[in-house]
């Protein structure tokens, strides 16, 4: 009927320490939306996670909340163009051809990036500094540690690739990049079932 999940993190806020509880995912069957089951799913974690000492949270939403604190906007970038339009993902504009939309989004044979590589598990401290460096910057932030980095960026196959660079010279990593897999079923389309997104 519904699902709502948690995780505690510690989150630093203004450059004060401070453990939260991360809403990561929340759903509602479509025959109960209109129940107002949502709203007790969140009452009801919250009380949860209350009883852990726990009073502050940190959750997305689709739609406008009162007081975001942050907003976030999507861009997409099509790799299999094709594939996206018999789907009808994407269209043509007006006076474009299949071809020339192939051929803007074409990927290089090779990456331009010297030193690019998966990442693998000797990497996970130097990945760790990394991501806390550079979100340092950030009022808002996660604090990671090394298991949670190794746990959230480690490869692993169709769920989460994570990318290092490594100077060539120093062999020490200069710059990372990770991306999750989503698979979206298609409906009713003959030639394919399946689309994967990756964020």
């Amino acid at each position: 009927m519904a699902f709502i999940a948690g995780i505690p993190v510690e989150a630093i806020v203004h450059g004060k320490k401070i453990t939260m509880c991360e809403i990561n995912f929340l759903c509602v069957s479509k025959l109960l939306r209109a129940k107002r089951l949502a709203p007790r799913l969140i009452k009801e974690v919250t009380r949860r996670v209350n009883r852990c000492g726990i009073w502050q949270a940190v959750y997305t939403a689709g739609i406008t909340l009162p007081r975001p604190v942050a907003t976030c906007r999507y861009f997409h970038r099509s790799l299999r163009v094709r594939k996206l339009l018999e789907c009808k993902f994407t269209g043509l504009r007006r006076g474009q051809t299949i071809s020339r939309m192939e051929r803007l989004h074409r990927l290089p044979d090779k990456p331009h990036i010297p030193g690019i590589r998966p990442m693998a598990e000797k990497d996970v401290p130097a990945v760790c500094a990394l991501m806390n460096d550079y979100l340092s910057k950030f009022k808002l932030r996660v604090n990671f540690t090394e298991r949670e980095t190794a746990h959230w960026m480690l490869p692993r196959d169709k769920v989460v690739q994570t990318f290092v660079v490594e100077d060539p010279e120093s062999h020490e990593l200069t710059g990372m990049t990770s991306y999750f897999h989503i698979a979206n079923r298609v409906m009713n389309n003959p030639k394919h079932d399946e689309i994967n997104v990756a964020y």
